[in-house]
């Protein structure tokens, strides 16, 4: 398994798996060979190992920065994720990524899956979970293909029953396509990510796509929210790739422009070097409101 350790494992969520993952640069010999282990969410692990044991390049192929050059990785998140985030995935690895939609209230993953077929959007098992969408102010029931606040009452669940059950996740409602079973769009954020800024509803998933789109930028990214002079300024702080680093400029603004044509607020953005946006071991932390409560 090379220099990597597992530990509090347990019967945990897997977020990350290897399957005998291979890393060679150039025609040397193999610097990782034959990796097969698996990551859970919650659960703790080091790294170790003498110099020269692989341990940048497992972090490199972790994140993204690396490809194998054989082998297959997993990666199954328990956060929103576009479909530039998917592309970039695929381009990566050299596989098919699929939208896995699951809540450990309900029964954790398996509420829908995408379709290898389609990739439009995880079919909801119906005979298992009933979906419903409403308005998240109201609670009003919305009709399908309306975006709103997704609700899902247990049919089969025996012990502890869900009814009605509100995710704050927003997405809509649609027609199957490969299976029969309806579908629910690819979630847009969460009705309590939301940020109103000046008047305009901002979700993160909106700024990582257009994130995505810009090959200078990594995905790690904070925004910040602040009040001066009775206005709300938002700041995006955005990692740039290891090659990048000569064009921070240009990169802060072309994604302001990107973001004030596509959503319609005003942003400073500051790129900065690789590594100083805080990793979080949990969900991300995608804002910081450093507005005066009350």
């Amino acid at each position: 398994m090379g220099p990597v350790a597992r530990v509090r494992v347990g019967k945990l969520t897997t977020i990350v798996e290897f399957d005998r993952v291979g890393l060679r640069y150039g025609t040397g010999a193999e610097v990782l060979r034959d990796l097969d282990f698996r990551l859970a969410s919650g659960g703790f692990y080091f790294l170790t190992g003498p110099s020269g044991a692989g341990k940048t390049s497992l972090l490199k192929l972790l994140y993204l920065a690396q490809r194998p050059t054989r082998g297959r990785i997993g990666l199954f998140g328990a956060e929103p994720w576009s479909n530039a985030m998917r592309a970039e995935i695929e381009q990566a690895f050299d596989m098919h990524a699929l939208d896995l939609y699951g809540l450990s209230e309900v029964i954790g993953p398996g509420v829908a899956c995408e379709c290898i077929e389609s990739k439009d959007g995880p079919h909801i098992w119906e005979d298992h979970f009933y979906p419903e969408v409403i308005d998240p102010v109201t609670g009003k029931v919305l009709p399908d293909g309306e975006v709103g606040e997704l609700v899902f009452t247990t049919l089969t669940k025996e012990a502890m029953p869900i009814v009605r059950y509100r995710t704050r996740d927003l997405s809509r409602l649609l027609p199957g396509t490969a299976r029969s079973m309806r579908r629910m769009e690819k979630v847009a954020g969460r009705s309590d990510d939301m940020m109103i800024v000046r008047g305009v509803n901002v979700f993160p998933s909106q700024i990582e796509e257009m994130i995505l789109k810009d090959q200078r930028l990594s995905p790690h990214f904070v925004i910040e929210l602040r009040r001066l002079e009775r206005l709300d300024e938002i700041t995006i702080i955005v990692e740039a790739k290891p090659d990048s680093e000569s064009v921070f400029a240009d990169c802060d603004r072309d994604l302001a422009h990107h973001i004030k044509q596509s959503i319609g607020v005003t942003s400073t953005v500051r790129t900065v070097k690789p590594g100083t946006v805080e990793r979080s071991l949990g969900k991300a932390r995608r804002v910081i409101d450093l507005r005066p409560k009350g």
